[in-house]
């Protein structure tokens, strides 16, 4: 295992069971290299749950999960060290600079180029000068570029963000799209997202998973689900098929 062939995230049969009921249930998919990956559903529907239980955050009651070929339960830091989360309610220390956080960051994950890293995560950020300011002036569109420019600088083999835009208005949502696809094909990183907005993960997303409910209801891309269930966009597709009028394949 560890291969450079292996799939950037695997999950076999997945159960996870929290406050006494099945969060997840039966749950398989494969993130291959290099890709974009969405996981999308509503809220409740066992999102944070998967990601926290791929990252082995959570333990699965049932089943394997294996990071970059690497079972996760018996993954140390060497591997840890190739993946960034990013937390839906992520949020970087108000009372600091931007500058300063980004130092903070990199000497978390240990890079040994920091002016390196430092020139790329301000690059991302597209912040400019305000990365001299306290990140209490920032509006919540700019902590969350900075967060994402935090991570992607690392040049991780995996990075995971949980709802990356949510609540952000149109012009931070299709700037951080835009920088996580654009991100992935020129570094090879792979991305694994999760979304309720159908159109963000298919026009980002090469393949997806739906989920409902902790259960898969359909993995491939998003223009195969269009046509499989004969909607009219991806979001009339995952009701069709949460609904059990998936079309014929």
């Amino acid at each position: 295992m560890g291969g450079a062939g292996q799939p950037a995230v695997e999950a076999e049969g997945v159960w996870k069971r929290l406050g006494g009921r099945w969060v997840l249930k039966d749950v398989s998919l494969t993130v291959p290299r290099g890709s974009v990956y969405g996981v999308v559903g509503p809220n409740g529907a066992g999102k944070t749950t998967l990601f926290r239980t791929l990252l082995g955050l959570y333990r699965a009651d049932r089943g394997r999960v294996a990071l970059l070929g690497e079972p996760v339960e018996r993954a140390g830091g060497s591997l840890f060290r190739r993946v960034a989360y990013l937390p839906e309610d992520g949020e970087p220390y108000r009372n600091m600079t931007g500058h300063e956080f980004l130092r903070l960051y990199a000497s978390i994950y240990g890079v040994e180029d920091l002016e390196g890293y430092l020139e790329e995560a301000s690059r991302l950020s597209g912040l400019g000068g305000r990365l001299g300011e306290r990140v209490r002036s920032y509006s919540k569109g700019m902590r969350r570029r900075l967060l994402v420019a935090a991570m992607l600088a690392l040049k991780p083999s995996l990075a995971v963000l949980d709802e990356p835009t949510a609540g952000l208005d149109p012009v931070y949502s299709v700037g951080i799209r835009r920088l996580l696809k654009e991100y992935s094909e020129r570094h090879g990183v792979t991305v694994l997202l999760s979304s309720h907005n159908m159109y963000e993960v298919e026009s980002v997303c090469s393949e997806i998973t739906m989920i409902s409910s902790g259960r898969i209801v359909y993995s491939g891309s998003p223009g195969e689900a269009v046509r499989r269930t004969g909607a009219s966009s991806l979001e009339e597709a995952y009701v069709a098929l949460v609904t059990g009028g998936g079309g014929e394949s």
